[in-house]
C-alpha cells in the first residue's frame, strides 16, 4: 500500500543507487541518519535528492500522530513533517495555514468511509547537530504549516462479508473498535 502511494507522488526512488551505497529501499542507518535518493519523474535533471531522516518520532496512538526531523543535503534547514488525525494537527497547526473549508472536507471523506490523515510540516534551523537526540516531539511538532490531507480507502476483503454473516448466524454480538474518525466507522460499519 505504501509502494503505491509513494508512485502516486510524482517522484521516483532510485533502488539501484540506494543498493550501490548499501541502502536498502526503505532506507538504512547511516551515521545515525537514514539515507533516501529521490527525484521527480517529470525532471529533467537526473540529479537525486539525498534526503536524510536523522530522527522518527513513531506513531503514538495517544498522541496520534508521528513525524520526522528531515534535512535535504542541498539546504541548511531541517524540516519537520508530520502525519496524524486531522482534528490532532489541526490543533497544532498556525491557524493561518488551515482551510476554511477544513471541517467541511473533513466530513465530507469520512462521511464516505475514507481514511483520513492530516500531513503538515515546520522547517528549523538545527545548529548544533548533537542536539536532534535530545530534541523533545513536543518542542518541534507544534506552530506547524498544514499541509493538506492524505485520503485512503480501505476496501473490505471479499471474505470478510461472509464472516460477518457467519458471527451473526452465531448470535455474536459483534463492535467495531477504531481510532478513525467517526463519520469513516459509521460509514465502514454500514
Amino acid at each position: 500500500r505504501f509502494v503505491k502511494m509513494f508512485e502516486n507522488t510524482g517522484w521516483i526512488l532510485d533502488d539501484k543507487q540506494n543498493q550501490q551505497d548499501n541502502i536498502m529501499d526503505n532506507g538504512s542507518s547511516y551515521n545515525n541518519k537514514i539515507i533516501f535518493k529521490v527525484r521527480p519523474k517529470k525532471s529533467e535533471e537526473l540529479n537525486f535528492y539525498n534526503l536524510e531522516v536523522y530522527k522518527r518520532f513513531d506513531f503514538a496512538s495517544n498522541l496520534q500522530r508521528m513525524s520526522v526531523i528531515a534535512k535535504d543535503t542541498n539546504e541548511d534547514y531541517f524540516k519537520i513533517f508530520c502525519k496524524g488525525s486531522p482534528e490532532k494537527l489541526k490543533r497544532l497547526c498556525l491557524n493561518e495555514t488551515i482551510p476554511s473549508n477544513f471541517n467541511k472536507t473533513l466530513d465530507y471523506y469520512a462521511a464516505k468511509g475514507y481514511r483520513i490523515l492530516a500531513l503538515a510540516c515546520k522547517y528549523i534551523k538545527i545548529e548544533n547537530m548533537e542536539k536532534i537526540d535530545s530534541i523533545q516531539r513536543e518542542k518541534i511538532e507544534k506552530n506547524m504549516i498544514f499541509l493538506g490531507f492524505l485520503i485512503v480507502t480501505n476496501k473490505l476483503k471479499p471474505e470478510s462479508k461472509s464472516t460477518i454473516a457467519t458471527l451473526d448466524n452465531a448470535d455474536l454480538r459483534m463492535m467495531m473498535a477504531t481510532g478513525d474518525n467517526i463519520l469513516t466507522a459509521i460509514s465502514v460499519s454500514k
